[in-house]
């Protein structure tokens, strides 16, 4: 079957299937947006979370091993040193991941 059309006709035909394709591309494009914008909030979300937890977690645990540094005894200052040198890495990696998710 064929179909016969002026050059008018054909070039107005191609103009709209053309458009049709740009908006549905369009449409496309937007909706691919709008799902990496709502991952990234949720990525953003959740390194806030583990940078919260681990900066707190350090904090007292340090303020917990300044506490009772007069009680320890001579033979575990080598574990309270490791344990209060973990605290220091601890707050510091929470605060890095937090300050990295706010770029």
């Amino acid at each position: 079957m064929t179909i016969y059309m002026t050059d008018k006709e054909y070039k107005t035909l191609r103009r709209m299937v053309r458009r049709n394709v740009y908006q549905n591309l369009r449409r496309l494009d937007r909706k691919l947006e709008a799902s990496r914008e709502k991952f990234e909030r949720t990525f953003k979300g959740v390194g806030d979370i583990i940078g919260i937890l681990m900066s707190a977690a350090g904090a007292v645990l340090m303020v917990l091993c300044l506490a009772c540094a007069d009680s320890i005894a001579t033979e575990y200052l080598n574990t309270w040193g490791f344990i209060l040198i973990c605290s220091f890495a601890s707050v510091a990696a929470g605060v890095k991941i937090l300050s990295w998710m706010r770029h």
